[in-house]
This record gives C-alpha cells, structure tokens and sequence, in this order.
C-alpha cells in the first residue's frame, strides 16, 4: 500500500475508531441514566413530604410498663436509614402522643418517590432516650434494670424496641406503624394465701435472686425480628420488686409482686428469697431444667410460704396481655 493510501486508511480508522467510542459512551450514558431512574427515582420537593410514625401497641406488649397505651409526653428515639446511595443514617427525638402518634419539629424527609428507609426506635424509660441523653443518638448496645424496684424503679426498668422497613409509595400519606416490644422480661410473685402467710404482714421482705444478671449487652433486632439478643453484663445481685397495692387474685393470694428483669439463664440459680415476720429467710432455686427468662415474656411464681421453708404451687412463662 501507498504511502497516502495508508495514511487515508489510517485516517478514516480513527474516525471509526471514535465513532465507536462514542457511540459506546452514549450507551453507557444511558445505561447509568436508566440504572439512576431506577434506584433513585424521580426528587420529590425539598422540605414537603415528611416521615409520619404512629408507635402502636399490641395485645401481647405494653406501650408503658403497665399500660396498654402511652400516656404521652415519652420521648422516642428514632433512627431513619435510607436505602438511597450516599444518604447517611440520621438519628432524631420524637415525642409520643396518647394516641401513638409520633412527633417532631424536625421530621425525616422523603426525597425520591421510590425511596425506601429502614426504621428503628426505642424507648428507654430511664430518661435516656430523651433529648441530649445517654442513648439519644444511637441504639443502645447495653441495658440495665434496677435493683430496687419499688418506687421509680420499676418503670425505668422498661425497655420497648421497634424495627420496619418503609417505602414512598405505601406511606406518601399514612404513617408507617412502629410496633414495639419489650426486650425484658417481667417476674411475677404471687403469696399463696394459705400455710404460714395468711396475711401479707407475715411477710417481711421478696427479693427475686441473688446472683441475676442487672445488665448485659444488647444487640437491636433486624426487620421481621420482634426481639434482640442479650449478651453477658457485669452487675449482678438481687433485685427488690415492688408490691402491688392489692393482689391479683385477692381471693386466692395475699400479695403480688412483680419486676422487670434481664433475660436470662436461670437453671439451678436462687430466684426467690423470703423473709418473714419471724425473721426466718426462705430460699427457691431453679430446677436444673428451669427455662431462661426471656424478652417479652413474663414468669409466674405462685409460693405457698411456710415456717421453714418455701413450696413452689406453679411456675409458668409465656406471653401476657398487659406484658
């Protein structure tokens, strides 16, 4: 070939060559424009299309340690996670409403019309979920209850987790439902109204184990999951439950007392100490098969009280309505 020849060939080469490279630009082009419809979907107006949460209430929970409904004024912490590229997740403190319904000065924004968020809140009944407090602004990674539980302490003790997953498309106009549940379990004494305490003055003081964990570390559950896992703590010792101002079955008992308490193992642990108006300390241990404690749950020891010792009518554990 020619020296011109080759150099014209050279030349219309290249334009192919660029043709081609262009044209493969513009596909990519459009293949990233089509891939970014696809996941981000069309903006919505900045600041006009808030986040609205309802935090509603089941038949096996409680909403407040005794209540199947809020009394208003908690302060929930909520965490928005959005599931668009390069939005990160935002922590923010909403005020609950008797009615469930959450609110805030400062809502979570939806900002494309398919966006999706994944939402967790909880609720710490020591105070801390409110704003500027120790677990404002992440989801707490551990839990204590109180030792004493008869005042106060007892509803500090609570603990509710709500986890779900939201789209635009299904809540552009509704509030997305946080269904929370209680990541402790709850114990509950009743004094057998017979044997040695006929009355509740024979009784002197119930506190539940001796040795149970106060705290362990917690790990919030994924969506689906009503309930976290625990891990190991470090306080441990006894805890003092309040007394209810009359018995659940004033028929049948002469006093009740219950306590929000750490899931965990109780096989051949102390559960139950008793003293009397004699002065005589009574002690129940676990059967080595005894189950956990388990979040969400509540455990019923019915204890005929004698002289020398304590007799175990019925142990149960399962779900409650007014858990």
């Amino acid at each position: 070939m020619k020296t011109r020849e080759l150099q014209r060939f050279l030349k219309g080469g290249a334009r192919w060559s660029m043709a081609i490279l262009l044209l493969a630009g513009g596909l990519l082009t459009a293949c990233s424009d089509y891939s970014a419809d696809e996941t981000q979907g069309e903006p919505l107006p900045a600041g006009e299309c808030p986040v609205m949460l309802t935090a509603s209430v089941r038949a096996a929970t409680r909403s407040t340690a005794d209540n199947d409904a809020w009394m208003g004024g908690e302060q929930v912490a909520v965490e928005a996670t959005s599931y668009l590229v390069g939005v990160q997740p935002e922590v923010k403190i909403y005020t609950t409403a008797a009615d469930g319904t959450l609110t805030t000065g400062i809502p979570f924004w939806w900002a494309r019309n398919n966006e999706w968020k994944r939402l967790c809140a909880w609720y710490c009944a020591d105070g801390s979920t409110a704003q500027g407090g120790a677990n404002a602004t992440a989801v707490p990674v551990k839990w204590s209850v109180k030792a004493d539980q008869r005042g106060e302490g007892y509803v500090q003790s609570d603990f509710l987790f709500a986890v779900t997953e939201a789209s635009y498309a299904e809540y552009a106009a509704n509030p997305v439902p946080m269904k929370f549940y209680h990541q402790t379990a709850k114990v509950v004494v009743n004094i057998v109204k017979t044997g040695y305490a006929t009355s509740a003055e024979r009784i002197r003081s119930v506190h539940i184990g001796n040795d149970l964990l106060l705290e362990a570390g917690f790990k919030a559950p994924d969506i689906g999951v009503l309930i976290g896992d625990w891990g190991s703590g470090g306080t441990r010792g006894a805890i003092e439950p309040r007394l209810l101002p009359s018995p659940t079955d004033p028929e049948q008992h002469v006093a009740t007392y219950e306590a929000l308490v750490i899931p965990q193992e109780t096989a051949g642990k102390c559960m139950l100490t008793v003293e009397t108006d004699l002065g005589t300390t009574l002690y129940y241990n676990a059967p080595a098969d005894a189950q956990p404690l388990a979040p969400g749950k509540v455990r019923t020891y019915n204890i005929t009280v004698k002289a020398e010792r304590l007799e175990m009518e019925t142990v149960s554990s399962g779900a409650s309505s007014d858990l």
